[in-house]
């Protein structure tokens, strides 16, 4: 059980890491590249009329 110990680390930190780009990395290069290409919405202030 001792020997096993590093591949059960390895195998939780892998599914860890794995999780964490899936859900926080992919979107948020997904939202960078879409506001990027121009199609995304639109992120200007407007101007008051005075």
């Amino acid at each position: 059980a001792e020997l096993r110990q590093p591949l059960g680390l390895a195998v939780v930190g892998g599914l860890v890491f794995s999780q964490a780009i899936t859900l926080f990395i992919t979107p948020v290069i997904y939202l960078t590249l879409e506001r990027f290409s121009g199609t995304g919405p639109v992120t200007t202030p407007e101007v008051a009329e005075s």
